[in-house]
């Protein structure tokens, strides 16, 4: 049987993906019960109120974000197969944290979004020196920008949530994240290393988020 606190795990990650497609301006406590598939008189047992709720998605962030595990050794071996893990990471992230909640919480709490844009700031700071001293360790191509590796990858998944663009190129949304990922690993893993990235490590991952991509795109 759920305990409760699974339960409101699930009731704020149902909520958090309508979040992503629409942000949160025009949500009614009511409109969060049918989201969360709960009634109104349930989801005050979990939530006080809209703020609540809306508190516990950015929670849901930190905690993700404090859960950021990068390697600490120089072997390259140990970058590499950090690699794929770390870009579905990213992704996930960047994903999640859509521009319109963003937005949204900038204009109904200016205090979470200046914290919440705080803690962004570290962690792509934090993939950012990855890619640095695994370059340094000679994982990495050194030709790589480690900037514009995480301004072009908020870029292109920003693009690869918009699902007209998808049609315009032709794009299956079934392959479109493990092929994405297949080329940063060619971009960004030296020759040398990149037969040594273990695909069934991180197999997992790409088909769990393929479908929690494929479920988004479908209710925009």
């Amino acid at each position: 049987m759920t305990d409760e606190a699974t339960r409101r795990a699930q009731m704020v990650e149902s909520v958090n993906e309508t979040i992503v497609q629409t942000g949160f301006t025009g949500l009614t406590m009511d409109k969060i019960a049918r989201i969360m598939g709960v009634s109104r008189a349930k989801l005050y047992q979990y939530f006080s109120s809209k703020d609540a709720v809306v508190n516990a998605v950015v929670d849901r962030y930190f905690v993700f974000m404090d859960r950021q595990q990068l390697p600490t050794s120089t072997a390259p071996a140990e970058f590499v197969d950090a690699f794929p893990d770390v870009f579905l990471q990213l992704v996930t992230l960047v994903a999640s944290s859509s521009a319109v909640f963003r937005a949204d919480l900038t204009r109904m709490m200016p205090d979470r979004a200046q914290e919440f844009s705080a803690r962004y700031t570290a962690w792509m700071n934090n993939i950012r020196d990855f890619i640095t001293r695994g370059q340094a360790a000679g994982a990495f191509n050194a030709s790589v920008i480690p900037e514009l590796f995480c301004i072009q990858t908020e870029a292109t998944v920003a693009a690869m949530m918009n699902n007209d663009r998808l049609i315009q190129y032709r794009l299956d949304v079934r392959s479109v994240l493990p092929d994405y990922l297949n080329m940063m690993i060619a971009q960004v893993v030296v020759p040398t290393w990149q037969d040594k990235v273990d695909s069934t490590h991180y197999q997992e991952n790409v088909n769990v988020l393929t479908a929690k991509y494929r479920q988004t795109l479908a209710r925009m």
